[in-house]
């Protein structure tokens, strides 16, 4: 009620001041004069005392003012828009949409959108050209945010409803795990998939090339449980992957993890972090025929997509700036590489899937003809950059069906 007693005498006063100088002056003043008066009260009483809180109203002002006096290049309504949504963008915890068909000159149009108002400012509003760039880069956004992963809903990208989804025998749900075992198949391997939230992110690149030559194919995907190592930071879940290994007995195991930051901290004398990790291998290796790890991968910048979206609406000439420098990328990892060359075992393959998106000395981050992103906002990866593992994944899985 004191609110609207006082607000209303405030606008009037601000009327009265022809410059809009003198009213940020005005609205500055009351501010500091305010927000000192409300330090001096007593807590309880100052919070719910209007004229003591009046400070945070004037300084809202200071803002709106202190953005006429220093005007900034006008946008057009459409960028204006776009650059509302992208900052009030979360991540999106929802089932993933059909990915939508994007026009081949959306990205040109943009750009070429984007060169003209550099050139000259534009006046507020949509022209045609505006109006085609605005549908443009909404079905872009829409169709990258389409692709963000989620963990805890079933798996967007799974083309065969799970068989069962609990494990046997039943954990807690504190263990954050997903779980799924999928339809026979029509051969004899049995397959399985264990790491943390990369196992399932990643389990239709793995399944897709044995094309149903398997009798049985699973994944168990665990939050902090990275299979061949224990995180200090993180619960235990190496006895949970030993378990289930030894219970099923895979002909091929496919190890899926991106490792911590534990996993790249300098390697010791007789480290004790690949000992550990020799010891669960050769416990795996009793269980299955071939094992596969894969290796370390870049570090690409959390929250990416909002990131990127956001130089594709109003920096797409930039865009190749989000692509990770090599040797930068390298030197972040080189330790996770070597401890991983320290390993020992007989039956297990590292591999590598980081050069798929290596390029001239860069790990790309998107997809230049569809300005879609490689990696999510969560540093998955999404259905566009399963296109580029597609060669690597084949390749393993005719070596298993080979050599099994």
């Amino acid at each position: 009620m004191q609110f609207y007693l006082i607000v209303p005498f405030i606008f009037l006063f601000l009327q009265i001041l022809k410059k809009d100088v003198l009213k940020f002056i005005a609205v500055l003043l009351t501010a500091i004069i305010g927000c000192i008066a409300f330090l001096c009260f007593n807590s309880p009483i100052a919070f719910n005392f209007m004229p003591l809180r009046l400070w945070q109203f004037a300084a809202g002002f200071c803002a709106l003012y202190w953005n006429k006096l220093n005007p900034e290049e006008e946008l057009p309504e459409n960028d204006i828009t776009h650059h509302h949504l992208l900052r009030h963008t979360t991540p999106p915890l929802r089932k993933a949409v059909p990915q939508l068909e994007l026009d081949p000159d959306c990205v040109s149009r943009l750009y070429s959108h984007h060169c003209q108002r550099l050139r000259t400012v534009q006046r507020p509003g949509i022209s045609l050209l505006g109006a085609d760039v605005f549908a443009c880069s909404s079905k872009i956004i829409d169709a990258n945010e389409a692709l963000e992963f989620n963990f805890y809903s079933s798996n967007p990208n799974l083309k065969d409803e799970c068989m069962m989804r609990d494990m046997d025998p039943p954990v807690p749900a504190a263990n954050l795990y997903q779980y799924c075992l999928s339809p026979p198949g029509n051969g004899t391997l049995k397959i399985m998939n264990i790491g943390n939230s990369y196992a399932k992110n990643l389990n239709e690149p793995i399944r897709d090339p044995f094309k149903f030559n398997y009798s049985e194919f699973r994944y168990l995907s665990v939050l902090g449980g990275f299979a061949i190592f224990n995180d200090p930071d993180t619960q235990p879940h190496t006895d949970l992957f030993r378990q289930q290994v030894q219970k099923y007995k895979p002909d091929v195991l496919f190890i899926t993890a991106r490792f911590s930051d534990y996993f790249k901290l300098p390697i010791q004398d007789n480290d004790q972090l690949v000992q550990e990790i020799n010891d669960n291998i050769k416990f795996f290796e009793k269980h299955a025929k071939k094992i596969y790890i894969m290796g370390s991968m870049p570090v690409f910048r959390f929250n990416f997509m909002n990131h990127f979206l956001q130089y594709v609406i109003s920096k797409p000439e930039d865009l190749e700036k989000l692509n990770l420098d090599q040797k930068i990328a390298d030197e972040e990892r080189k330790h996770a590489v070597e401890r991983l060359n320290r390993v020992e075992c007989e039956k297990c393959k590292i591999y590598d899937p980081s050069p798929e998106f290596l390029e001239n000395g860069k790990y790309l981050t998107f997809d230049r003809n569809t300005t879609m992103s490689y990696v999510d906002n969560s540093i998955h990866i999404t259905e566009t950059g399963f296109k580029l593992l597609e060669p690597t994944y084949a390749k393993l899985a005719r070596e298993a069906m080979d050599m099994v």
